[in-house]
């Protein structure tokens, strides 16, 4: 008997559907608007120029997320002028991602240059996979950020507006 893929694909998205709904994580996502799509800035430098208008983003959307794991920095916060740095892993189901309006989700160029937000606090993406293939369709999308702290890196530039979002902890515990 041969095993049906797609329906097998439609079964693990139910289950996996059913544990997001209990758990109910997700973060914030803004999509960077390219050159010429409203963003101005140094080709070179990678910031914004002066007056020009810099870095624009799209409004936020919601992604809901398997899993998020937050990477504490492994340096001390000193008096010196050390500033940590956190950094995230997301595990996002493409098909949320693409019911989230995410452009281009199986593609990496056009989101290098996004931001997310998580617990409250900015990530730039600096890796972004698509994998999991089944039936030639990619199932999942793995995200790693590292946090930004917008009024400081990103002066003159149009920041994503900040957006509080509350800790999703879950509200009840997985059935087994």
């Amino acid at each position: 008997m041969a095993v049906d893929l797609t329906r097998e694909l439609e079964y693990m998205n139910e289950e996996i559907h059913r544990r997001v709904d209990i758990v109910g994580e997700h973060v914030v996502w803004f999509m960077f608007q390219a050159l010429g799509a409203g963003s101005t800035y140094d080709d070179i430098y990678d910031e914004g120029n002066t007056g020009a208008g810099g870095r624009t983003y799209d409004p936020g959307i919601r992604v809901e997320t398997l899993y998020a794991e937050e990477i504490e920095d492994e340096g001390r916060s000193i008096e010196d002028g050390r500033q940590p740095t956190q950094n995230v892993r997301l595990t996002i189901r493409l098909k949320d991602a693409i019911l989230a309006g995410i452009d281009e989700v199986g593609e990496y160029r056009p989101h290098l240059k996004d931001l997310f937000l998580y617990d409250n606090r900015y990530y730039e993406v600096y890796k972004y996979r698509a994998r999991g293939r089944m039936e030639g369709q990619e199932v999942l999308l793995l995200v790693d950020g590292v946090e930004v702290y917008v009024e400081q890196e990103m002066m003159n530039d149009n920041a994503p507006a900040y957006v509080p979002v509350e800790p999703a902890w879950p509200n009840q515990l997985p059935e087994v």
